[in-house]
């Protein structure tokens, strides 16, 4: 029992190192579309309203299977961020590529109807480093969990038993002690 914390700890540790190295990991690409007006419209509303569409069906299916996207926009700048995400650098910033592409597409076609207009800042390059897992991260929640765990066990158990001294034997009574005490 009294080595049961250390224990749990360090196999929480473990656990952690195992995610750590086992997980598959996944990039992120990300490439940047702005969006123009022309006749006087306004640019930021445009890139907002493209900007929920490239969650779109229409748009997603240029995105290679087994991966994600999501579009962010700014509430101050007619800018769109289409992150891309996948099993491989490659794969991240294809798919943020593909993506970008099928929405350009879109708002070429509606350009006559809408007058806005969809330019690519920047193209999404294949990243160097995975987004997950965060190695300390892993090896932190393990550690946690470990530490949980050996402090529940430690509340869960009974307290040990105290130890006992032996009873001191009384001395006996004499009978001059016996009548003084009647």
């Amino acid at each position: 029992m009294r080595y049961l914390p250390a224990l749990c700890v360090l196999l929480g540790l473990l656990a952690g190192a195992a995610h750590a190295l086992l997980t598959d990991r996944e990039y992120a690409a990300t490439g940047t579309l702005a969006a123009t007006a022309a006749g006087g419209g306004d640019p930021l509303g445009f890139a907002q309203a493209y900007g929920r569409l490239a969650a779109d069906d229409a748009v997603r299916r240029a995105a290679e299977p087994g991966t994600r996207v999501r579009a962010v926009t700014s509430p101050e700048a007619p800018v769109i961020e289409i992150t891309g995400t996948g099993p491989s650098p490659r794969d991240a910033a294809t798919t943020a590529n593909a993506v970008a592409r099928a929405l350009i597409d879109h708002a070429e076609r509606a350009a006559d109807a809408t007058g806005a207009k969809l330019v690519r800042l920047t193209e999404a390059l294949p990243p160097t480093t995975p987004v997950t897992p965060v190695p300390w991260i892993s090896l932190a929640t393990g550690t946690c969990a470990g530490t949980a765990a050996a402090t529940a066990a430690l509340l869960a158990t009974p307290p040990p038993a105290r130890r006992r001294l032996p009873a001191q034997p009384t001395p006996a009574r004499t009978d001059a002690a016996a009548a003084v005490v009647q």
